[in-house]
């Protein structure tokens, strides 16, 4: 005979409040950087962008950032999930010299990364034209380039359901309405996440806990640990599989999509993480027109309502 336990499920009633950008959510918005950048997060100042993010826009000042949280427990609670545009070229003006300094950094590390990626090779792996390749990272480089490019930084952690990205893009993308640049006919749009090459999606998830756990435990080597396939076995059955479930939706509407390598990312023999389950994680970045983004909303918004 089944056990109570196992008839019956306990619902959770949770209220997802969404906020403005706060002082208060500095140290939250930071760890969503660090998750977001993964192995580089080192290499990006991402206490002067979270400063600069939570800072208040100046009197007089044209607006050059937008941003939206998601908490659980009140606006002085940690965020839990983040959407936030940062533009990249030209770089915003009146900025103080931490924050025009770590934008730089952000945008000299995307264009090297877009580089990268023409030159790898890691089978399966996602690749544009070198030609589309070299072209968007000397716009990256440029600091006042036209038409404009930014940031989409769309970051949750992985306990948060997906269905609240597409509100947080929506209300991201009317904050933006207000940016000079930032809706030109030509403007363009970056969104970076990550996805897994792993044998199965069972490894993809192992990686998956063991990011969680170490996000939670401040760097801490997490319990759970599974024995590596071979190199010879990966080769022949290694898939992409998506950080997020969103991923997918959002690669199969951009204009552009490649997969980099970390220029951190550790070596494959590491194991003193407990992070080598046979498989590995790299960045994505993906490149939107802006004016194919409320498109977009539409569609998370409806993969959302059939889950």
């Amino acid at each position: 005979m089944a056990s109570t336990d196992d008839e019956q499920q306990e619902l959770v009633d949770v209220t997802f409040d969404f906020f403005g950008l706060e002082a208060v959510d500095y140290h939250g918005i930071r760890a969503l950087l660090n998750q977001l950048l993964a192995h580089d997060a080192s290499l990006i100042r991402t206490e002067a962008l979270a400063d600069w993010l939570v800072a208040p826009t100046q009197t007089g000042v044209a607006m050059s950032k937008a941003g939206t949280t998601v908490k659980t427990d009140g606006e002085a609670s940690d965020p839990l999930a983040l959407c936030a545009y940062v533009p990249l070229c030209p770089l915003p003006a009146n900025t103080s010299d931490e924050a025009t300094a770590a934008l730089a950094g952000l945008t000299s590390w995307l264009a090297q990364r877009v580089l990268a990626s023409t030159a790898q090779s890691r089978q399966g792996l996602r690749t544009i034209d070198e030609d589309i390749a070299k072209t968007l990272a000397q716009r990256l480089s440029a600091a006042q380039s036209a038409p404009s490019l930014g940031l989409i930084v769309s970051e949750r952690l992985l306990n948060m359901p997906a269905q609240i990205v597409a509100p947080l893009l929506r209300i991201t993308l009317e904050d933006m309405a207000s940016i000079p640049n930032a809706n030109d006919k030509d403007a363009q749009i970056l969104l970076l996440s990550r996805i897994y090459v792993a044998a199965s999606e069972d490894d993809a998830d192992d990686l998956r806990f063991a990011q969680a756990s170490q996000d939670l435990t401040n760097g801490s080597t997490p319990k759970k640990r599974r024995k590596a396939k071979t190199p010879k076995k990966q080769a022949q059955e290694a898939q992409l599989y998506p950080y997020h479930v969103e991923d997918e939706i959002l690669a199969q509407n951009a204009k552009h999509v490649l997969d980099f390598a970390y220029q951190q990312a550790p070596a494959r023999t590491q194991e003193a993480e407990g992070l080598d389950f046979g498989v590995e994680m790299f960045g994505t970045l993906m490149l939107f027109d802006r004016s194919s983004l409320d498109g977009l909303v539409g569609a998370l918004e409806q993969a959302g309502s059939s889950t």
